[in-house]
């Protein structure tokens, strides 16, 4: 699980070319490429890296991989530039926050996302007894099922590749970003509850 959640929000930015799997690790933004090609890849092929995949001037050469990738697959690895510090290593960095630093509020939203078995078991039909609008009930139930179309979940459907979220600039737009952690919000919950909302609130705590 962890390391799944790690390898979702992870992303590779390309310097000597030599520590990044070509085909396995994420460096273009779409995910591992070998999600994108049909047919399975022999154990040479499997241990490729990017620096193999670059011609004596570090222009790419995709003549040197035996699959057709998808056009806008192609597009995207010629549209990936080439390094300017070749010398030095590759990083790896994470993609979901602006600074390219593991944020352990996105980890844990994605692995609530990943965790939808254990919702089964949740008592939610007390929602749709709410004396209230539908829309709201509505809105209740997206929340309590972590299914709010956030950009969180956008990136785990792989429509976006930016979590920021565009309002304050500074994390990741997860349901918790969203109705706990933004800074308009925190003064209505310290109004509300007659302190400051503490950080290991989540939709359990609140719906179960």
């Amino acid at each position: 699980m962890a390391k799944s959640i790690c390898d979702r929000g992870m992303r590779w930015l390309i310097r000597n070319g030599t520590s990044i799997n070509f085909w396995h690790d994420n460096w273009t933004g779409r995910g591992p490429l070998q999600n994108h090609i049909q047919g399975p890849l022999n154990v040479g092929e499997s241990a490729l890296t990017v620096n193999e995949v670059w011609d004596s001037n570090r222009n790419w050469s995709l003549d040197k991989i035996p699959f057709v990738f998808p056009r806008n697959i192609s597009d995207t690895i010629h549209a990936t530039p080439k390094p300017f510090q070749s010398d030095l290593a590759d990083l790896a960095t994470w993609s979901l926050s602006p600074n390219g630093q593991f944020n352990s509020n996105v980890a844990y939203a994605l692995s609530k996302n990943y965790s939808t078995a254990s919702l089964l078991f949740q008592p939610w039909k007390w929602i749709w007894k709410i004396p209230t609008l539908p829309r709201i009930q509505t809105f209740i139930w997206l929340v309590s099922q972590e299914k709010l179309l956030t950009k969180i979940l956008l990136i785990m459907r792989q429509i976006i590749q930016d979590a920021t979220c565009p309002l304050c600039h500074s994390d990741a737009k997860s349901a918790f970003h969203i109705l706990r952690d933004y800074p308009f919000v925190q003064p209505l919950w310290a109004y509300l509850t007659n302190q400051t909302l503490p950080n290991g609130f989540d939709c359990n705590n609140a719906f179960g």
